[in-house]
């Protein structure tokens, strides 16, 4: 009790701790998604800013008409020099303090663009839209924001009159407003920005990527754990099961060769010749039946063990499985056995010792595990090179959550109402070992009308495993 309660406190908080974890590098990973988000719009807050504080001054210093822009845009790979107005070589000696040089990276395209346009500055309000939106992509450039799509509104007050409008529109568009003064109006520009949500996300997408990745490492390895300590459990249980089965099996042999040999000594059995052989052949089946045990304890070892081979050679399953269904029905008088087997003579390469065994575990539990009269089908089928042996009975059957269990070594399904049983849980696990061997499969149904259906595959040639 004591262990359990430790094994559920500590599993407990390494549950709790990889959940905060978790927990924590999402709540970093999204942190840094904001993060990113408000650097994103505190730079075109900060680009507009400088736009309109350069256009400010552009303007009232009375040159707008004749001020000069020079821009280095880097176009494949190549710098061209576009100027504004273009005839600025004309300006004297005063007003070439007063050029601008702008290099372009990413907005390359953009300043080109205004290069192109018409109109130098508004000839109502006096405001020079070139300048503005020139300093507001040499910003962006200057902090090295990647490239984003812009669509710019400039509309005056009152009337609202639009002075300024990029055509097209954005899909996800994030809003900007800054408000700008000229010639006694009221303007106010309007930005769209694409949404840079795609663009963090791929920025983002190794820490991510790695992230998730240690999360679900560190959740399948917990999940592991936690499985291989249940499943310790549980051969930890089967353990037990299988040494109260062993000592209950060892109870009745020793038991009934005790009193045999109690009867020679001490009440003279041994004087009635009938009664000394009766008692010495009951002690000899008794001694005979503990010798089978430990027999089958043993094997089970060497079977395991890396050093344990099989022996393949030529044999017949048709005649195995004759030579089992004869033994069976002189063993259980009673017991109804139909056998189906094909015409021609099959042949394969199997351990016969071997596989004899295994299938015989089967020919048992069929026997043993049923309620009445024993009704055992028995076929045999070649199916290109692979054989296929079937045996039904019409036993209890076999529960669709014990299917997998039952090959499991020292696991028995509850009987029921059947009692005396007997078994160490270890016939089908020796059956399933031995067909894997020969590199084939076995594997269990339910049958028509009740009971389970036992199918072996078996190849006709194999190769020792």
């Amino acid at each position: 009790m004591k262990d359990r309660k430790t094994f559920i406190t500590i599993s407990s908080l390494l549950a709790a701790a990889l959940i905060a974890a978790i927990t924590m590098s999402a709540v970093w990973i999204t942190g840094t998604y904001r993060e990113r988000q408000e650097d994103f719009a505190s730079a075109v807050e900060s680009a507009l800013l400088q736009a309109r504080l350069s256009e400010s001054r552009c303007r009232e210093s009375g040159e707008n008409g004749r001020h000069v822009i020079i821009s280095r845009v880097i176009e494949d790979s190549l710098i061209k020099t576009y100027t504004y107005p273009a005839d600025f070589s004309s300006l004297g000696i005063d007003e070439i303090a007063d050029v601008t040089g702008m290099d372009f990276t990413r907005y390359g395209k953009e300043a080109k663009k205004i290069h192109g346009m018409d109109m130098p500055e508004d000839p109502v309000t006096g405001f020079i839209t070139a300048r503005f939106l020139l300093v507001f992509y040499n910003a962006l450039d200057k902090m090295n924001i990647p490239r984003q799509e812009f669509r710019f509104t400039i509309t005056s007050r009152p009337g609202n009159d639009t002075l300024y409008c990029d055509p097209g529109t954005i899909k996800n568009p994030i809003g900007f407003e800054i408000p700008l003064l000229a010639a006694g109006q009221s303007l106010t520009c309007h930005v769209e920005a694409e949404n840079p949500e795609k663009m963090f996300l791929t920025q983002m997408s190794g820490i991510i990527i790695s992230t998730s990745a240690i999360a679900i490492i560190l959740c399948l390895s917990y999940i592991y754990l936690i499985r291989t300590v249940f499943r310790q459990k549980s051969l930890e249980e089967m353990r037990k099961d299988f040494t109260h089965n062993v000592t209950h099996e060892l109870k009745t042999p020793i038991a009934t060769a005790r009193a045999a040999t109690e009867a020679l000594l001490e009440y003279s059995a041994d004087e009635d010749r009938q009664k000394r052989q009766r008692y010495l052949s009951m002690m000899r089946d008794q001694l005979g039946i503990l010798s089978d045990m430990v027999e089958k304890i043993l094997d089970m070892s060497v079977q395991e063990s890396d050093s344990f081979t099989i022996h393949p050679e030529k044999c017949r399953p048709k005649e195995i499985l004759q030579d089992l269904c004869n033994g069976l029905r002189v063993k259980s008088p009673g017991i109804l056995i139909e056998e189906d087997y094909p015409e021609n003579d099959i042949t394969i390469t199997a351990d016969s010792f071997h596989i004899s065994n295994a299938i015989a575990n089967i020919l048992d539990n069929a026997a043993k595990y049923v309620s009445g009269e024993p009704h055992i089908r028995v076929i045999l089928r070649e199916n290109g090179k692979n054989i296929l042996i079937s045996i039904q009975d019409n036993g209890t059957g076999i529960p669709v959550s014990e299917k997998k269990r039952i090959f499991e070594k020292y696991y028995r399904i509850p009987t029921g109402n059947i009692q005396n049983v007997k078994g160490f849980g270890i016939g089908l696990y020796y059956s399933n070992l031995i067909v894997e061997k020969h590199g084939g499969s076995i594997s269990v149904s339910p049958a028509g009308g009740g009971g389970s259906v036992f199918s072996i595959h078996l190849p006709c040639r194999m190769t020792e495993k």
